[in-house]
């Protein structure tokens, strides 16, 4: 078990553009965490109604099952 931190940037049309780690507590997590989060696609926040980027933190718990 344990948890992976990150901060990821979520580009205006809804990609994940950057992850950067910020706490983990496993090299394995981190490469698991990193790679799912890569792959998430997000509505695209909004300011005025235009699309804009946003930097979002992510906080990943991993268990043992």
């Amino acid at each position: 078990a344990g948890v992976v931190v990150l901060s990821a940037t979520i580009a205006s049309d809804g990609r994940v553009v950057d992850v950067v780690v910020e706490s983990s507590a496993s090299p394995l997590l981190t490469r698991a965490a990193v790679e799912a989060v890569a792959r998430w696609r997000y509505r695209p926040a909004t300011v005025s109604g235009h699309p804009v980027a946003v930097i979002l933190r992510v906080t990943l718990t991993f268990r043992l099952v």
